[in-house]
């Protein structure tokens, strides 16, 4: 069974990704160092590599699909939320995403460029290409 946190640590780890990316063009999450694409974020737009729109960035909110979509997501510099005024459901703490709204949540991801990691010692589960 797949945990409900997971689709939001994915959502998190993107809209992170996504705001400390915003204006790079030609970025991509791997599958290992050199190796497949897995995800690419170009400018305001994260998508399969030469693929549609999946996700798209309008300041701090996050549009899955399409541009005009209702946002999905709000980031701000020290949280996740479903709606502006919604409760928190992930928090940043430093290189750190944690669930849920204090920052002695549970590690999410940590990003610390190139690597993706579970924690900040474990090891790399995914490197980003591109500029940081």
């Amino acid at each position: 069974m797949i945990s409900r946190a997971k689709p939001w640590a994915a959502f998190s780890l993107l809209a992170l990704i996504g705001n400390t990316l915003a204006f790079a063009s030609g970025s991509f999450i791997c599958q290992e160092p050199g190796g497949k694409r897995l995800i690419q974020i170009d400018g305001k737009d994260i998508s399969k590599p030469g693929g549609k729109i999946l996700i798209y960035i309008d300041g701090n909110d996050l549009l899955v699909g399409d541009i005009h979509a209702k946002a999905t997501l709000v980031v701000d510099d020290d949280d996740v939320r479903p709606s502006p005024s919604g409760l928190k459901i992930a928090v940043f703490d430093g290189d750190n995403i944690r669930h849920g709204a204090r920052v002695n949540g549970k590690v999410l991801i940590n990003y610390h460029h190139p690597d993706l990691c579970p924690t900040s010692s474990a090891n790399r589960i995914y490197p980003l290409k591109g500029p940081n």
